[in-house]
């Protein structure tokens, strides 16, 4: 097929389609244990960045094919590895219940398609997307918060030849007990300097600590009486809230 493409001989739409696949496919399987390691060592830093732009090149750089650049498909591998990586290292065993609850942190990151989750550039919005984690006390809810957390989208930067960020860096875990009742809304929100006595200087908030795609791990929000939990539902949704 990619002989045929690159005589210029038609093909279809559905053709060219199975033929992207195919080679991001293959792509993939060639490079998952190059990013692996960069993942097992927490880095940012891609020695392997030519080689991979060569193999694209080869494969994809073929006029007329609906195919990512080559440095957003590196990006997407390095999101889908983690999605994969972080639940098996973060939560060992090989329960029935255990295998579930993998499944499920897997279905959170990706969804149940991955084709249509590149085709529809669901990796770029994923920090958009709030997912519930619920569970008994001692279930592992922040191991699966921080699977969830790790597998945020990283860009690709050609001129460095790194990821934006280590793939650990960014989860910012707040447990809601932590905040006094007389000031939850300032802690949650933030304040600007003089919204009330002492406070001297700007603060973002427990809501300001997560930046550029970053993840905000909410602990205990179900033992917040109702009222409280009402002032979250707007930033939880969807992200706005004021000082």
């Amino acid at each position: 097929m990619r002989n045929r493409l690159r005589d210029g001989v038609p093909a279809t739409g559905r053709e060219r389609a199975i033929y992207v696949n195919a080679a991001i496919l293959a792509l993939d399987g060639n490079y998952a244990g190059p990013l692996g390691r960069i993942v097992e060592e927490n880095g940012i830093k891609v020695p392997f960045w030519e080689q991979f732009e060569k193999g694209y090149t080869a494969l994809l750089g073929i006029e007329g094919l609906d195919a990512p650049p080559a440095k957003d498909l590196l990006a997407l591998f390095y999101q889908m590895y983690r999605a994969w990586y972080f639940p098996w290292k973060l939560i060992p065993g090989a329960a029935p219940c255990t295998a579930r609850a993998r499944a499920q942190i897997l279905e959170a990151c990706v969804g149940k398609d991955v084709v249509a989750y590149y085709r529809q550039g669901l990796w770029r919005t994923m920090a958009e997307q709030p997912v519930l984690i619920t569970g008994e006390t001692g279930t592992g809810k922040e191991l699966a918060a921080r699977c969830i957390a790790g597998r945020r989208f990283l860009a690709f930067n050609v001129q460095t030849r790194s990821f934006a960020a280590p793939p650990l860096s960014g989860c910012h875990v707040v447990k809601l007990s932590d905040a006094s009742s007389s000031l939850f809304e300032a802690q949650l929100c933030g304040h600007v300097r003089g919204a009330f006595t002492g406070a001297t200087e700007d603060a973002p908030g427990f809501f300001g600590l997560a930046k550029d795609g970053e993840t905000l791990v909410i602990d205990e929000l179900g033992e917040l009486p109702k009222d409280a939990q009402v002032k979250l539902l707007r930033p939880v949704e969807n992200r706005v809230y004021r000082r």
